[in-house]
């Protein structure tokens, strides 16, 4: 189990900077997933790590050992590429396989983790194919089961699932997890997708523009956003923000006045807004709808659209007064597009970011523990 440590890291291309001044600790044995939209920088990361791309300043350390210009095969990495890169000559097993004959590895432990690959990966059918004869998903498993069979001290994930079907793609997440916890080397996982982040993760780290925006946990980076960024690339629906007024307890959204819990008006209080106006945050799932009007409970607003998902129905919704929209989920029963409705949030799920800076103003429980 080894870690990995990115030192005021910086990568460029001429002038243009995908990585501006990474700082970085990946612990021994997690799971860490590089997150974020296209462009953000985290493939860049990732290759870096395995050494397919030279770093442009600062430095980058493996297991205490600085590697800026230590070539690739002597990194110890295994790694899965989006576009597969397999051999087109060679059958599934033999792409599989590979590496370890290349090394001259011991021919029974070679066909044992063979047989756990295919069976893991549900490529048995596939064992004597060659990849002209494979679909994109089946390259890919294939792609990963030669990775694992490495059991390199560090596991590198560039996009692995994208083109395995949604019912594969969930039991190839729950099969990397199972293998990590076999063997527990460092995982590195670049991923857009949400799901697989927050399943997969130990450790979640959320980049934006060639800077690492939060670290943490998934469910901090769920339930604790450090700014509007993180809050709305998380969650699906992502969390609504609109802009809001507080000021002597209260919280305005156009024309409706919610009552502030005290220790979210003392947080206001210590962090005053020179017009006292902030973003206001709170997920479709933390609102609700309300039969009646709620004197400081609730707020009105005029369904706008609407989205049916099975279980439950997303809810547009305009806020008397303002030109904004959020998502409600609820499962109530709801009037036709067009009608006014009653709904209030829940406090405990509440966020307040700064309209500035866009960093949020903390939790009112934590301050109230300090």
């Amino acid at each position: 189990m080894k870690n990995i440590v990115f030192d005021h890291v910086k990568k460029a291309y001429g002038k243009t900077v995908i990585i501006k001044d990474l700082n970085l600790e990946i612990l021994p044995g997690e799971r860490l997933i590089l997150l974020g939209p296209s462009g953000c920088g985290k493939s860049t990361t990732l290759r870096m790590i395995a050494g397919l791309e030279e770093i442009s300043g600062g430095d980058l350390y493996m297991d205490g050992v600085r590697v800026n210009d230590v070539p690739c095969g002597k990194r110890g990495v295994s790694m899965v590429f989006q576009n597969y890169a397999i051999y087109p000559h060679m059958t599934v097993k033999d792409n599989i396989t590979y590496g370890l004959r290349a090394r001259h590895g011991d021919p029974k432990e070679i066909e044992r983790r063979l047989k756990d690959a295919l069976e893991m990966l549900r490529l048995e059918p596939y064992a004597d194919r060659k990849p002209k004869d494979l679909s994109g998903g089946q390259r890919q498993r294939g792609a990963l089961a030669r990775a694992i069979v490495k059991q390199a001290d560090y596991f590198l994930l560039d996009e692995p699932l994208s083109n395995l079907d949604a019912q594969l793609r969930l039991h190839a997440r729950k099969e990397l997890v199972r293998i990590h916890e076999k063997y527990h080397n460092t995982m590195i996982y670049v991923t857009h997708d949400q799901v697989e982040a927050m399943t997969v993760a130990n450790r979640i780290a959320l980049m934006n523009g060639g800077d690492l925006v939060m670290l943490d946990t998934p469910a901090n980076v769920y339930n604790h956003p450090e700014d509007i960024f993180a809050a709305k690339f998380i969650g699906s629906p992502s969390m609504n923000i609109v802009e809001a007024s507080c000021g002597d307890g209260v919280l305005a959204i156009g024309e409706g006045r919610l009552t502030l819990p005290q220790a979210w008006a003392d947080l206001v209080r210590s962090h005053p807004a020179a017009d006292g106006t902030y973003m206001a945050g709170i997920r479709p799932e933390h609102l609700f709808v309300s039969h009646e009007p709620q004197p400081g409970r609730t707020l009105q607003g005029v369904i706008k659209y609407r989205e049916n998902y099975g279980s439950r129905t997303g809810v547009y919704v305009e806020p008397l007064g303002t030109d904004q929209e959020l998502i409600i989920l609820t499962d109530e029963p709801l009037p036709e597009n067009g009608s006014t409705i009653n709904f209030g949030l829940d406090f405990n799920k509440f966020h307040l970011f700064d309209k500035e800076t866009q960093k949020t103003l903390g939790d009112p429980a934590a301050a109230e523990a300090v």
